[in-house]
């Protein structure tokens, strides 16, 4: 896969109002353990993602200025510097920031900052890997006591 030349990386401006709207996606949690998506780094994360769908990319650039256009027109000032409140408005009502929750979450929870918030060691699964907990196995009963759904050929 070959990524799009440096040249179609999104402006400094686009990055900063691109952090806004991975926070509007993720917030930071209440309780201030957890970062919010912009605020963790995920930009460059889905920055790297958007140089190889130009589709993808095309749809945010546009986003991004649809939503500085709305929130100078709804509230006076541009996008990245309304409240945050003001921002997942916007970002909600604009709906494009959807295409971008699962390249936000991939890059979320490879985040250092985030791994260890939520108790893990910040480093590859592999070779290590990780310890899960058991299955309690017995939580398949009620599956197990259901009669054949399919027929036998």
């Amino acid at each position: 896969m070959t990524d799009i030349p440096a040249a179609a990386d999104l402006s400094a401006d686009q990055r900063r109002a691109l952090a806004c709207v991975l926070d509007a996606l993720v917030p930071p949690s209440p309780d201030g353990r957890l970062p919010g998506a912009g605020a963790a780094g995920v930009a460059t994360h889905v920055e790297r993602t958007l140089r190889t769908l130009p589709d993808l990319r095309a749809m945010v650039v546009d986003g991004l200025r649809d939503l500085d256009v709305q929130a100078r027109a709804q509230h006076g000032r541009p996008f990245v510097a309304c409240g945050e409140g003001e921002r997942a408005a916007l970002v909600a009502a604009q709906g494009f920031g959807y295409a971008l929750v699962p390249h936000t979450y991939v890059g979320y929870y490879q985040q250092d900052a985030v791994l260890e918030a939520i108790g893990m060691e910040p480093r590859p699964p592999h070779p290590k890997g990780y310890t899960v907990a058991e299955n309690d196995l017995s939580l398949l009963a009620p599956v197990k006591a259901r009669s054949k759904r399919y027929r036998e050929c």
